[in-house]
């Protein structure tokens, strides 16, 4: 979207108003009980840059941004080896994509697939009454008493 000259003063006021401080609102069109919703943090920043860009006569263009993530980060991220992380991808439990065709494939894992995959560790854990918070020690204390063996 590349704005109008008229406009091109609002919008450096704008831009400069927010880069000094100001506070950005915005109104809903149906009448809202909590109010108008201040717009903050990334958004805010967002909106700054986009003012300043088309105050300066650039056009700009909003899209969806994937972050992707090497084998080696997303296994940081999960606190696994790159290996597992191999496997996991092997097994389909993760899910990336092949950046490569040749000997020596490249993977890639988008981060919102490796949060999606560490929440659901996160629920798998949980519904088993937490077993990855307790030691080998507290699992034999937990299983006494109702026959089981580790």
């Amino acid at each position: 979207m590349k704005a109008a000259a008229p406009e091109l003063h609002a919008l450096r006021e704008a831009a400069d108003l927010l880069r000094h401080g100001g506070r950005l609102f915005i109104e809903p069109g149906d009448p809202d009980p909590l109010g108008p919703w201040e717009l903050t943090g990334t958004a805010l920043r967002a909106v700054q840059r986009a003012l300043a860009f088309l105050a300066d006569g650039l056009a700009v263009r909003v899209e969806p941004y994937t972050t992707v993530l090497t084998t080696s980060r997303a296994a940081a991220l999960l606190g696994v080896t790159r290996p597992t992380v191999v496997r996991l991808l092997d097994a389909n439990r993760l899910h990336g994509e092949q950046t490569a065709r040749a000997p020596g494939d490249h993977r890639r894992v988008s981060l919102s697939e490796v949060l999606r995959y560490r929440q659901q560790l996160i629920e798998d854990a949980s519904i088993l009454d937490d077993p990855l918070e307790l030691n080998p020690h507290q699992l034999e204390e937990s299983n006494a008493g109702r026959g089981k063996e580790l």
